[in-house]
């Protein structure tokens, strides 16, 4: 292992525990007014930028070329900030267009390459608490971000509210030829900006206010966004893509996982609806056949075992992994 790896382990080490000590003071918020949620590995089970890459140089050359920027970032040559500006210079060369970035969100869709608990999640608390602001955030180009927005109405029946993302210069064609910023990890000499800032500079723009401390951020591995919104979730990826995302899982930057798939969509809406229930639940932890969790995902399997008991259905055995 580099030194450069050991520096940036024992960096989030001590940000997990500075982050621990600070939520310890139960400065929860007592109500939510926004919810933002990522998109890659979020709401879509997908790196959209990965599939941008194969459409441009072939599946085989995106996994060559992929892994040597991945490389280049374990050894401290360069950030996730950098590897999106080589990304976003191939764009330009090869003629990477806006409607490119649609087909992407939709290609992806189809595929059913998508979170759909999550999604339901979100339009369920749309629904009954309309006031509650819902923002996409994504590193990721903020044309694609629109069109997954689009889609999800025409799909779902709910749209959001705002879509926050890096934003390139297009000409009259379409094509991409420049960048006014990417939005997610910062950079000395690439215009970038971090997410929260970002949606506040959006959101300011139009006259509306955004306060993280009141805010419900959901992601698999933004750590900065999930420590300084007023409650973190995060949907645990299966492999960690990037070493903020093995930050997030294992050093403890967020404050609930989201991790049994059955019962996302009720978990993640009661901290939306619900707040301050939610939390009390969700930090009192308990022994059940599932192992140690916490209260607040047993109240939610109890009420689905009794609606089905309701209907006359035998008591089902709940498996280990749900």
């Amino acid at each position: 292992m580099s030194l450069n790896k050991y520096k940036m382990i024992g960096n989030y080490v001590l940000e997990g525990i500075a982050f621990l000590r600070k939520r310890n003071k139960a400065d929860y918020p007592s109500s939510i007014n926004s919810v933002v949620v990522d998109l890659d590995y979020t709401i879509l089970n997908s790196l959209t930028a990965y599939r941008a890459l194969e459409k441009m140089v072939g599946k085989d050359q995106a996994k060559i070329e992929y892994k040597q920027q991945k490389e280049l970032v374990k050894a401290g040559k360069t950030n996730f900030a950098g590897v999106k500006q080589w990304g976003h210079e191939l764009q330009i060369q090869n003629k990477w267009t806006n409607r490119d970035w649609e087909k992407v969100a939709r290609e992806i869709y189809n595929e059913g390459r998508v979170n759909y608990n999550l999604i339901e999640a979100i339009k369920e608390i749309k629904l009954k608490n309309p006031k509650i602001k819902l923002i996409l955030t994504t590193g990721t180009s903020s044309v694609l971000g629109n069109e997954l927005s689009r889609i999800l109405k025409e799909k779902h029946g709910f749209s959001f509210d705002f879509v926050v993302g890096s934003e390139q210069y297009f000409n009259k064609a379409g094509e991409v030829i420049g960048l006014k910023h990417f939005v997610g990890e910062t950079h000395k000499t690439i215009p970038t900006i971090e997410k929260i800032p970002a949606i506040q500079q959006a959101l300011g723009k139009k006259g509306i206010g955004f306060n993280p401390k009141n805010t419900l951020a959901i992601s698999d591995a933004d750590s900065l966004m999930l420590k300084n919104c007023g409650i973190g979730i995060l949907i645990p990826a299966k492999k960690s893509q990037d070493p903020q995302s093995y930050a997030s899982q294992k050093f403890g930057h967020y404050d609930f996982q989201a991790k049994y798939d059955v019962i996302r969509k009720e978990f993640i809406s009661q901290f939306a609806l619900n707040t301050r229930q939610a939390i009390e639940l969700a930090r009192t932890k308990v022994k059940t056949s599932l192992g140690k969790t916490n209260a607040l995902s047993q109240e939610i399997i109890r009420r689905r075992i009794k609606a089905l008991e309701r209907k006359g259905i035998k008591r089902p055995l709940i498996k280990k992994r749900i």
